[in-house]
This record gives C-alpha cells, structure tokens and sequence, in this order.
C-alpha cells in the first residue's frame, strides 16, 4: 500500500498542478481565478489512486485548506436572491473545531451548546457512548516523519492565517504545533 508520505505527496502534486501551491502568487490573483485553480484541484479528486489493496488517497492535504472552502460557502451567502451582493453575515455558517465535540474525559459529556444556540433550539446535554474516535491519533498510525510535518507546516501556514483573517482572532493559530 501507499504510505502516509506517499499519499501526501500525490495530494501536493495535484494542489501544485492546479495552481493552488505552485507558488506565492495564489492570494495575488482575484476571486474568480482563485476559485478556478480550487476548482481544477477539486475536480482531480476524481483521478484515483489505488494500491494493491485497493486502498484509496485522496485529497488529505487539500481537504484541510479550509479557508478555500469557507470561501466558496461565504461567496455563495453573499447573494440574496435580488441580483444584488450584500456582505456576508456571520449569522448564516456556524464555523466551529471538530475538536471542540469530543467529550469531556470525566463525565463523557459533549458540548453542543455552540450549535444549539446557532439554530435556536434548547440545550440538550449529549454523552457519548465511548470508545467512539473522532480523529485518527499517532496510536492510531504512528507517528509522522519530521519531513513531512514540517513540509505540511509550511504548505498550511499561509491558509491557516487567511483562516484567522477571515473567522477571526481565535483562528489566527488554529492548530498550533506541538514541539
């Protein structure tokens, strides 16, 4: 089977050929060739890469520039039906850390108060069953090479402080590193 490296690679690769990470000019180029080079990488996702196995990579890096994704959602809550842009209000997405749903280690109580609050409906306390994983962990796969961590730090860092120019001050270091 492809290894962890091997599968990040590929998804470089398609993020380069697509304009996405070829170089520093991605933030320089307006919205509609922004959104076309995301759109070329995004539609790859269809060239599959398989090993013996058949076990599948694709899209691991890509999938975590969220602030491309954001983008596209915030883009489309701009129009308001009246051929006529407003300004996107933050009351429409609710933008929240996955991380922020694992159950508390003492009680096993989730918090979905943040969500409950967004739609408008009463608190309702959550608790989770156990042994339920929500992110694969280093037990999991083992850890990462010191290459290719560092590799990923520099590719997300520019889209991880658009992130915080785009959510806000508690998104300026999303997921800091551990050292």
């Amino acid at each position: 089977p492809l290894s962890f490296e091997e599968c990040i690679d590929i998804d470089v690769e398609k993020l380069k050929t697509a304009g996405v990470v070829q170089d520093d000019t991605f933030w320089e180029v307006d919205d509609e060739e922004r959104d076309r080079r995301w759109l070329t990488y995004w539609n790859s996702q269809d060239e599959k890469y398989w090993t013996d196995e058949e076990e599948l990579c694709n899209g691991e890096v890509g999938r975590g520039l969220y602030v491309l994704q954001l983008y596209r959602w915030f883009k489309e809550y701009e129009y308001n039906g009246n051929d006529s842009d407003v300004a996107y209000d933050a009351e429409q997405i609710l933008v929240m850390k996955s991380e922020k749903l694992l159950p508390d280690k003492t009680t096993q109580k989730v918090d979905i108060n943040p969500i409950t609050h967004f739609i408008g409906i009463e608190d309702m306390d959550i608790v989770a069953k156990g042994g339920e994983k929500i992110h694969a962990t280093s037990s999991d796969i083992g850890p990462m090479m010191d290459e290719t961590k560092q590799k990923l730090r520099n590719l997300f860092d520019p889209f991880n402080k658009k992130l915080g120019g785009l959510l806000g001050k508690e998104w300026d270091d999303p997921w800091p590193y551990d050292e």
